[in-house]
């Protein structure tokens, strides 16, 4: 079986606009694109064109999600409602299931203050199954005085990308064939709020599996 593959990944910065331009990797049709923005102050960013928001945290880090048309270019345009600076990390997936409503899961926000960020377990649905070579996905985002993040959680050794070292966001990966999973705690310099989740993409064989199993075959 096949994991689902990260093929391109963006950092960036953006200064104190109105509506920033988000680089984000080329890309054709049917793959997965994730961003994941903060800004320096409390704000509400729109999701730009097909993109949908998966959560916003602390008023601040928040994660959209597409299935790629393949006309998106290399940026996108997000709007948000105080014009503050921000830092965004990217990610585009292929070889995975493909329909977002099946095979793209995501955890609750685990948020609060202090030096280890830790995603919460992640619980599959059946959708998933037979759950084997599923893409997991770390998002974090943290305050100002947490400073630069310094290590990653643990195993997620995978595509690992941060922008921003006086607060930050940062995406990083591995590959489990598990109903669950819990990645346990990442860090950073300082003491400060920050905000995670645990994201799963579902490999494409468990995509196929589960439309034969789903309709009695």
């Amino acid at each position: 079986m096949s994991a689902p593959t990260i093929v391109g990944t963006t950092t960036g910065a953006a200064g104190g606009e109105a509506t920033h331009s988000v680089s984000i990797p080329p890309s054709v049709a049917g793959d997965l694109l994730l961003i994941l923005i903060r800004p320096s102050s409390a704000t509400v960013f729109t999701s730009p064109g097909g993109f949908i928001s998966a959560f916003q945290g602390d008023s601040r880090t928040t994660l959209f999600y597409k299935v790629a048309t393949g006309t998106e270019g290399t940026a996108t345009p997000i709007n948000n409602s105080n014009s503050t600076s921000c830092n965004f990390v990217t990610y585009r997936i292929t070889n995975w299931g493909g329909d977002a409503t099946k095979h793209f899961a995501f955890s609750g926000t685990a948020a609060a203050s202090g030096f280890a960020p830790d995603a919460p377990l992640l619980t599959l649905p059946t959708s998933f199954a037979p759950y084997a070579d599923t893409l997991f996905i770390v998002a974090t985002g943290a305050r100002s005085s947490a400073g630069a993040q310094t290590a990653f959680a643990p195993s997620y050794t995978q595509s690992q990308i941060v922008s921003g070292t006086a607060g930050y966001v940062s995406l990083a990966s591995r590959v489990l064939s598990v109903a669950s999973e819990d990645p346990g705690a990442s860090s950073h310099a300082g003491s400060d709020g920050w905000v995670a989740i645990t994201i799963a993409v579902a490999a494409p064989a468990n995509a196929l599996n589960n439309l034969f199993f789903g309709a009695g075959f």
